[in-house]
């Protein structure tokens, strides 16, 4: 299929603007505009009073729900979800409910915006779609006339899917590297792909996981895919087997998920790492790692040399030296018998995962800290493994 670059421009801003409708988009939020829309020769004919739904997915947050979105005589009036969707299953948040609120809000930006201001007078005017996309491909056509491509940065704040992957495409192919992702999504991606090479979020298997460890994720509340978790909370509370499984939460909040624990750990704001190498010290100290997995599948563990000769301290040795039990209870403000209490408990209740979320990801020191808890995975093998983490 030919995409012309006109056309192709077109699609990314009609995509950006159905992206904040819920998944699915309309010129404008006014009743009358979205009738006579509708009684156009292209459009289903109008029948006083007709009711229909149409499926949609939505695009609220990372969660992609199916839902489905009821019209009367081509007006959404309601938003419920898809019993046919495999992730939600029926399901839907409140966030999701409140797609309707987004479509008629007052404040909602209706198209295009041009300043005709100074730079910080906040004045625009609103423009056409044509006219701004006239005024895009001007732009950029007299960028690349100069030879100045790179000149040209594009901010992405979300895209997903195949739009991430057009947008990165045409840049390319236009000729600058200035493609930037402002969303927090890469700062979650980045310990995995440093760590087992995977440049995308792997898949926690909750479902068969016996053990949940989480590091200010909130798994009943906004983050990641809300309906799907909370079906995930369920089985894991049902048990296997006869034993319940268990949910311990590390944030200095007293947030649902931690209402909902087992063990709610408060813990100082931006220490969780130091307390996750805490729970690694108890790990090796007491052996209770997965020895076989380590040396199978990791490298680093132990001191080693490069091809130079230059030695280097392995993690064995960083942790033993640095985070013991007093020096972390000292950091974090988590008692010692807590640090032994999770460490033990989190080997014992294999398979087990440890998560961590926006709750850490955020700080300064948030990479460090998400790596630091990705390696309670490690130690405990559960990479690969059913019940723990999955690619």
């Amino acid at each position: 299929m030919h995409i012309k670059r006109r056309e192709f421009l077109r699609y990314i801003g009609f995509t950006a603007a159905s992206a904040g409708a819920a998944g699915w988009a309309f010129d404008s939020s006014h009743i009358a505009e979205l009738r006579s829309e509708s009684s156009t020769p292209t459009a289903t004919p109008l029948i006083p009073g007709a009711e229909r739904w149409i499926p949609s997915v939505c695009q609220l947050c990372p969660g992609g729900c199916g839902i489905r979105v009821r019209l009367v005589e081509n007006i959404p009036v309601k938003i419920e979800g898809n019993p046919l969707y495999p992730i939600n299953r029926g399901g839907l948040c409140p966030t999701g409910q409140a797609g309707l609120q987004i479509l008629y809000s007052p404040d909602r930006i209706k198209s295009p915006l041009k300043r005709i201001g100074e730079r910080g007078a906040r004045q625009w005017k609103a423009i056409s779609w044509d006219e701004a996309l006239n005024t895009v491909i001007e732009k950029l056509r007299k960028l690349r006339t100069a030879d100045a491509q790179h000149k040209v940065v594009f901010l992405d704040g979300g895209a997903r899917g195949l739009l991430k992957e057009m947008i990165q495409r045409f840049l390319m192919v236009y000729g600058t590297p200035n493609y930037i992702d402002t969303s927090n999504r890469r700062n979650a991606v980045l310990p995995f792909l440093l760590t087992q090479g995977e440049n995308d979020l792997p898949v926690f298997d909750l479902a068969n996981t016996n053990y949940i460890l989480s590091f200010g994720s909130d798994l009943l509340e906004a983050e990641g895919a809300p309906v799907w978790q909370y079906r995930m909370y369920s089985r894991l509370r049902e048990g296997k087997n006869g034993a319940r499984g268990k949910l311990v939460v590390v944030d200095p909040r007293f947030s649902i998920t931690a209402a909902k624990a087992d063990k709610w750990i408060p813990i100082n704001p931006g220490t969780e790492g130091a307390l996750a190498l805490g729970i690694a010290y108890v790990l090796i100290q007491e052996e209770l790692y997965n020895k076989s997995f380590v040396e199978q599948f990791t490298f680093g563990f132990n001191n080693w040399k490069d091809k130079n000769g230059i030695s280097h301290l392995g993690f064995r040795s960083l942790v033993l030296k640095n985070y013991y039990p007093e020096a972390v209870a000292t950091i974090t403000g988590v008692p010692i018998e807590d640090i032994f209490r999770i460490a033990r408990g989190f080997a014992a209740n294999q398979p087990g995962v440890a998560l961590f979320g926006n709750g850490v990801d955020r700080y300064s020191n948030g990479f460090y800290t998400q790596l630091a808890v990705h390696s309670l995975n490690a130690l405990v093998g559960n990479l690969e493994r059913a019940g723990g983490i999955r690619q």
